[in-house]
């Protein structure tokens, strides 16, 4: 396996440096993401606890959802108010946070929908064409890393081998160089 040079990394250093991933950045994400999961769960139990479904009415599958919902909601609060110092812990903490909230966010907007369904009598409907739009994405999305990874392998294998080559080429031009410098400074025309 191939040693990283610090030229294979000048993209990320930049991003944790100067970029999105600095923890002011990471906090603006995370408050961008409490206020869109607040507005879409919001309207969604709005719904839920509205005449026409009823809170009691829901299953308990429901019941977890929006249990689970206002856990992550909680945490998606404390977390940039905890996370304040700007040190290496704390960033990889915010990182974490910003990939597991990105993902409940996508899932956020299906849980509306879903309310929505259910609300005008159309859950039936909704449900299985819901479930198979998160499948095929979470399908997609494990497709897309294992090619990512597969591609940064590839991409390490090849400088391995252009490395290897440039070793070669280098320890043939010494040799080279060597004899051509010997055969010039003794004066024999045999060389």
């Amino acid at each position: 396996m191939s040693q990283l040079t610090e030229n294979d990394c000048i993209d990320i250093k930049y991003e944790l440096q100067k970029g999105r991933l600095t923890i002011p950045g990471m906090r603006v994400y995370l408050l961008g993401v409490l206020l869109y999961s607040g507005c879409t769960v919001g309207i969604s139990l709005f719904v839920a606890t509205a005449n026409t479904v009823g809170w009691e009415s829901l299953s308990n599958i429901w019941h977890t959802i929006y249990y689970i919902e206002t856990i992550l909601f909680a945490v998606n609060i404390l977390l940039p108010l905890l996370c304040w110092k700007i040190n290496n812990v704390n960033q990889k903490i915010l990182a974490i946070a910003v990939v597991l909230f990105t993902y409940k966010t996508v899932l956020d907007q299906y849980i509306a929908i879903l309310m929505f369904s259910k609300d005008r009598g159309l859950y039936h409907l909704y449900a299985p064409l819901v479930l198979i739009i998160i499948a095929i994405g979470f399908i997609i999305q494990i497709i897309v890393l294992r090619n990512w990874i597969k591609g940064i392998k590839n991409k390490n294998k090849l400088n391995n081998k252009r490395k290897r080559v440039k070793k070669k080429k280098s320890k043939k031009e010494i040799i080279i160089s060597d004899h051509i410098f010997i055969c010039h400074h003794s004066g024999n025309n045999v060389c």
